[in-house]
């Protein structure tokens, strides 16, 4: 059996979940065009990781980049007519992701397999399942994206030993207020959605019994109207392990120039 260490298993499915569902938070009314999806139409953001300074996301200026993300092919792709979306960073990084959109509700096609954790002693991956999830219904104000368990995990905590456990992930979305957020020289009226990732690790550990980890992450959207996505945050979170506590870095993205046919 594959193994995977505690720490690659947590970081990597967590990065994993907010990466294939950073599309899927743009849910529209169906009155209004929050996300343009005509072939060739594309977004720059500049983009920066944030850490935890007594409770708030502060820019760490050393991780500063830019990002681009463009509507390349309308297609059919597992079944569905989509679109397939780019992003390429400015360090040579590549996603490609799809959406799909059927009346009043929007698909995204998430895979949700990690892969190798890397690093010494991780060898193997944690896979949910790759499919079409209703990430998001217009005329909702809140909706479950993803509620799954994959039991039996093999954890390799180091020294040889593996232990068992399970891990358990419940992805929900919800739509918030309308804000005004800059865009350039422009000021814009964005309607803010947040996606909440909760992730259950439970580790059966000899005469300790079950060690229950959990993380719960972040991620807040702004979308306006004939134009798409104009912010994204995803907090920084911690994760708290068998007494030991790691922080994970948050990440914000902010639209700098675009290029829409509405």
């Amino acid at each position: 059996m594959k193994r995977l260490s505690n720490i690659a298993l947590l970081c990597c499915i967590a990065s994993t979940l907010i990466l294939a569902s950073c599309s899927s938070s743009t849910t529209p009314a169906p009155d209004k065009n929050y996300f343009p999806l005509t072939v060739g139409n594309s977004w720059t953001y500049d983009g920066v990781e944030t850490e935890d300074k007594s409770g708030t996301a502060t820019d760490i200026d050393s991780t500063k980049y830019t990002s681009t993300t463009t509507v390349d092919a309308a297609l059919t792709y597992q079944g569905k007519s989509a679109y397939r979306m780019v992003r390429v960073t400015s360090d040579g990084t590549k996603d490609t992701s799809y959406i799909s959109k059927s009346g009043s509700q929007m698909y995204s096609y998430i895979a949700l397999n990690p892969g190798d954790g890397g690093g010494a002693g991780a060898v193997g991956d944690v896979d949910f399942g790759s499919r079409w999830m209703l990430v998001a219904d217009y005329n909702a104000t809140s909706w479950t994206i993803l509620d799954t368990t994959i039991t039996n995990i093999p954890f390799d905590v180091g020294g040889g030993t593996i232990l068992t456990g399970k891990a358990g992930v419940k992805i929900s979305g919800s739509k918030g207020s309308v804000v005004s957020i800059s865009v350039g020289t422009e000021t814009v009226q964005a309607q803010e959605f947040t996606m909440t990732v909760g992730m259950t690790i439970t580790i059966t550990v000899p005469l300790l019994g079950d060690q229950v980890i959990p993380i719960n992450v972040i991620q807040k959207t702004y979308v306006a109207e004939n134009i798409g996505i104009v912010k994204t945050e995803t907090l920084p979170f911690s994760i708290t392990a068998v007494g030991n506590t790691s922080a994970s870095n948050g990440n914000r993205e902010t639209l700098k120039t675009y290029e829409v046919v509405k």
